[in-house]
């Protein structure tokens, strides 16, 4: 997992010095170069820790970590004050302001990286643990071990699809719950004036092929590979005696597909009110994979704009203005987003 650091420094030398510093760590990095910008970004993001400079005009670090301590969604984030300070009073005065940590200027990269992870790894064993949240995870774990077996102890089957290949069809019997092992399947529905909308993505470790809400037995929609991929066909009775037999994973199931449900309703309102540029925004910020560098979407242009309607054209002409104002690189149907923030900026 990338874990996301935001990093608050008015000065743009040392902020993208920092920034180079984590994501070759291996973190996924926001900045602000001002504490206005570091509160709303704290707020959209909700990042894992913030590093934030004390002195910066406008509000301080100490206004900064006064104000997200005293928001629900905020108040937990560790927060971490850099700076060229290092008198007593000002490391007591940044305690007591709720920083969990103190780091002067000049510092070594080491220290700097050694005292992220350890407020990252404290924070996380501190979260409460779901024993359905294990549960879960133990079976999706099984599920990508070499041949896994199902409730009747025998090897589940493998389904190796091509790209663009058909995993099952709208409306088609729903008799199997499929797990995706490897690749990417995206799922398309098909209204009744014959518009396809591809509206979401599974990738290895996710599942397609089942939600609390379909009806009379049939898929919902169609999953199409959009590249090489394999799931594993489990029989949906033995899926359906699971959650009976298992009460807490069928409340982890319930619970996955109602946050599922709730993004896609915020997705499709924000694509109904939502113009041209902030649609193609939305979806490809949807479907970008982080690699461990760069968040890059690997997709067929016809089928971004199946995901928010519009006109091929359209998202051609769209992304060609997001590259020529500098937020992404685009070669083949490979897009690079170089300015993931300008992007979220858009929609907010």
């Amino acid at each position: 997992m990338n874990h996301t650091v935001l990093v608050i420094d008015d000065m743009q030398d040392v902020r993208e010095n920092i920034s180079e510093l984590l994501e070759l760590s291996g973190y996924h990095v926001l900045q602000a170069e001002d504490g206005y910008e570091g509160i709303r970004k704290a707020k959209q993001h909700a990042p894992e820790l913030i590093l934030c400079d004390i002195m910066m005009p406008g509000i301080d670090g100490y206004g900064v970590a006064e104000i997200l301590e005293r928001q629900e969604e905020t108040k937990h984030i560790p927060f971490i004050y850099l700076t060229a300070k290092a008198e007593p009073a000002d490391f007591k005065k940044g305690l007591q302001k709720g920083a969990v940590d103190y780091i002067t200027k000049p510092f070594e990269s080491d220290e700097l990286i050694e005292s992220i992870s350890l407020r990252i790894r404290q924070t996380a064993s501190n979260k409460p643990v779901q024993a359905s949240d294990v549960e879960w995870q133990n079976w999706v774990d099984y599920l990508m071990t070499d041949a896994p077996l199902d409730r009747d102890g025998e090897p589940l089957a493998e389904v190796h699809l091509a790209a663009e290949a058909t995993l099952f069809e709208q409306d088609d019997q729903a008799n199997h719950l499929y797990f995706i092992k490897s690749g990417s399947v995206r799922w398309e529905y098909t209204d009744a004036a014959g518009r396809t909308l591809c509206f979401h993505l599974s990738r290895a470790g996710d599942f397609a092929g089942w939600s609390l809400g379909f009806q009379q037995g049939a898929y919902p929609n169609s999953a199409v590979a959009l590249t090489p991929s394999k799931a594993l066909r489990i029989p949906m009775a033995q899926i359906q005696n699971m959650l009976l037999e298992q009460p807490s994973m069928a409340m982890t199931w319930g619970q996955l597909h109602q946050q599922a449900h709730a993004q896609l309703v915020d997705d499709m309102m924000g694509m109904l009110y939502g113009n041209a540029r902030e649609n193609v925004a939305r979806v490809l910020l949807r479907f970008a994979e982080w690699n461990g560098q760069i968040w890059t979407v690997n997709m067929p242009r016809e089928t971004l704009a199946k995901s928010i309607g519009v006109a091929y054209e359209t998202v051609i002409r769209t992304i060609s203005q997001f590259k020529n104002e500098g937020w992404v690189l685009a070669r083949g149907r490979r897009i690079t987003l170089t300015d993931r923030d300008a992007l979220l900026d858009l929609l907010n």
